[in-house]
């Protein structure tokens, strides 16, 4: 993918999280660059990341922090609104996403 088009993705996706901010569904900031690094550039994010990338619910909760299990189900619905369903959802996908990203 060229750079111009990752520079437009991750210009939308910033801007989604600002309309959900706005809506009062925000995604806790310091998931923001997980989050473009992962869907842009198929780059690993931390672990409650993954954990709500591979759809582990019980190890989303034990490695979130207070922001994070506060507004999880902010994440999950960005997640299912804006990010490629190719992307998330179990294991399987999150680790083929980042294996199809090693390869670009």
């Amino acid at each position: 993918m060229n750079k111009d088009i990752k520079s437009e993705m991750k210009a939308r996706i910033r801007m989604q999280f600002r309309k959900l901010e706005e809506a009062g569904k925000p995604v806790p900031p310091h998931n923001h660059q997980g989050l473009i690094n992962y869907i842009v550039d198929h780059i690993a994010p931390g672990s409650f990341l993954t954990n709500v990338l591979c759809n582990d619910l019980k190890a989303a909760c034990v490695s979130a922090d207070w922001p994070n299990a506060y507004n999880m189900w902010n994440v999950v619905n960005f997640l299912y609104n804006h990010a490629p369903i190719q992307c998330w959802g179990d294991r399987e996908k999150f680790n083929k996403w980042i294996a199809d990203g090693n390869n670009d």
